[in-house]
């Protein structure tokens, strides 16, 4: 493992062994795979939120594995108090994550949206990438698309569709003033029609969880937060009574089933992408599986071998789309969020600007 210093470099001025689209399970278990083997890796997230499944979905679904590489993961999150009876504590991962990279040698690039790619011949020589400070070049040999719903994948191939999920789930915790909870309980709740609700005590005396598990297409994950409390408090009122909602999921958490195998539509870039898995996708530890088979699959794949000369290409800018408003709020934070709405409230038209 690599923890050595090294002067800074920047991630779109050198060729990258292995570039990785997504910021799950998926990517960096084949991030660790593919820095085992010696290459270098460089990591592209729209969010920098690593192990997001864990810390933004807040999921449950964690499953198990016999890869030595999901066992070393679990170890360093039980190491580090991360883990415990099968779940594993959501903000500790995503710490362990970024630290994992480190360790490995792989790079991070976080607030990345992929806006084109460049081929020579069958392969994907670069990915143009929208930041901060514009359009950006990363270059690499070969590729792998780890992201949720094929961002990678999409633009090699515009007409590819992601396959939709089976049903897709978020969490709400607790936290109670008395003890002992009440055992598990399924909790009715009509107004979200087609939906499972499952109470139950944490591993915290004090704490407990709601796990609702809604159909894979319908509205925002989000607006099933009101509905299934007032389930919840109706349901249980005594448990509930004196009850704090803690935190909840931000991002739901999807599984998928089996389908036939996809096509790469290049040939050095590997698929690790949960919604095309042969086997299907519904837990933590198999996201976490496609990945380090993804990175095994490069290694006897062509690789692209872009020229130093690259870097001196000029990028092409993309035609702006001119949207106009009376109001322009960037950032939706508490302080931004609620200047939109009330803007909106006083009639005028309002655009936010959230880069997450």
């Amino acid at each position: 493992m690599s923890t050595r210093s090294h002067a800074f470099e920047s991630v779109f001025s050198v060729i990258h062994d292995v570039a990785i689209v997504g910021g799950g399970y998926a990517a960096l278990a084949a991030a660790q795979t593919a820095a085992a083997a010696g290459r270098s890796v460089l990591v592209i997230d729209r969010q920098a939120a690593l192990a997001w499944e864990s810390g933004w979905a807040m999921s449950g679904e964690v499953g198990s594995s016999d890869g030595a590489g999901w066992k070393a993961w679990m170890e360093s999150l039980l190491q580090r108090g991360a883990a415990r009876a099968g779940m594993i504590d959501g903000a500790l991962a995503e710490i362990c994550a970024h630290d994992a990279l480190r360790r490995c040698g792989a790079r991070l690039l976080g607030y990345a949206s992929l806006m084109d790619i460049e081929r020579d011949g069958d392969l994907i020589r670069a990915l143009i990438v929208g930041t901060k400070s514009g359009m950006r070049r990363v270059v690499a040999r070969q590729w792998i698309d780890a992201s949720e719903d094929g961002e990678l994948l999409g633009l090699a191939d515009p007409r590819w569709q992601p396959p939709g999920a089976v049903d897709r789930s978020i969490q709400l915790y607790f936290r109670h003033d008395h003890r002992p909870l009440p055992s598990t309980t399924v909790v009715a709740c009509a107004a979200l029609p087609g939906a499972d609700l499952v109470w139950s005590p944490t591993l915290w005396s004090d704490e407990s969880m709601v796990r609702v598990r809604l159909p894979a297409v319908g509205g925002d994950a989000r607006s099933a937060w009101v509905p299934a409390l007032a389930a919840v408090r109706d349901a249980l009122p005594d448990a509930m009574a004196r009850a704090v909602l803690t935190h909840g999921s931000v991002l739901p958490f999807p599984r998928y089933g089996a389908i036939s195998s996809h096509a790469s539509p290049a040939a050095n870039l590997a698929q690790a992408v949960p919604s095309l898995s042969a086997t299907g996708c519904a837990t933590i530890a198999e996201r976490f599986r496609l990945g380090e088979l993804a990175a095994a699959a490069l290694a006897p794949a062509r690789r692209a071998a872009p020229s130093a000369t690259v870097f001196d290409e000029p990028i092409a800018e993309p035609a702006a789309a001119i949207e106009r408003a009376e109001v322009v709020v960037a950032g939706t934070g508490t302080g931004g969020g609620l200047a939109a709405i009330a803007a909106a409230r006083a009639g005028a038209t309002v655009i936010a600007v959230e880069p997450l």
